[in-house]
C-alpha cells in the first residue's frame, strides 16, 4: 500500500471539483474531458447492471438524465468532500424538477442527495472508476406526492 502525497491529494481534489462544476453546468463535452474514452468504469447504483465505459455511453446517460430532471430551477450543491490520494468521496445535493414518467404537469420539485465515489483519479485528473449512490427516484417521487 502506498502513502498518498499532498500533491496527489490536491490533484484529485481539483479534478473532483472540476467534475462537480462540469456536471452542474450541464456541459457534457466538458464533463467527458475528465474520463479516458474506453478506459473508465461508471456505475450509477440506480441502475447497477448498467456499466458505462465510453464517452458515447456517458453522454447518452447524461442526456437522458437531463431529459427527466431539470436542474435549471435549483442546481447542484456540494455538501461535502473527502479526498485521500487518488480517491474522493463527494456528497452532492441536486435540486430541480423531476419531469419524467409519473411526474405531475409542470414537474415535481425535489432534491436528490447523492454520494459519488471516485475510486481512482489519475495524475492527469482523469477518472478511471466512479460509482454514484442515491435514493431511488421512485421513492422520492412517492414521498413528494404524499406517500411514504
Amino acid at each position: 500500500m502506498s502513502i498518498s502525497t499532498v500533491d496527489e491529494t490536491r490533484r484529485t481534489e481539483e479534478a473532483a471539483r472540476g467534475l462537480v462544476d462540469a456536471f452542474q453546468s450541464g456541459d457534457i463535452e466538458r464533463l467527458l474531458t475528465y474520463y479516458p474514452d474506453g478506459d473508465f468504469t461508471y456505475v450509477d447504483m440506480w441502475e447497477p447492471d448498467t456499466v458505462l465505459r465510453t464517452h458515447g455511453e456517458l453522454a447518452t446517460w447524461m442526456e437522458e438524465f437531463g431529459s427527466v430532471f431539470d436542474m435549471s430551477t435549483g442546481g447542484l450543491e456540494l455538501v461535502s468532500m473527502t479526498v485521500q490520494g487518488t480517491r474522493a468521496v463527494v456528497e452532492i445535493k441536486l435540486k430541480g424538477k423531476y419531469v419524467g414518467e409519473g411526474a405531475p404537469s409542470g414537474g415535481l420539485e425535489m432534491e436528490i442527495l447523492s454520494c459519488v465515489v471516485y475510486a481512482h483519479i489519475d495524475d492527469d485528473g482523469l477518472v478511471h472508476e466512479e460509482r454514484v449512490y442515491a435514493e431511488p427516484v421512485e421513492s422520492q417521487i412517492a414521498r413528494a406526492l404524499g406517500g411514504k
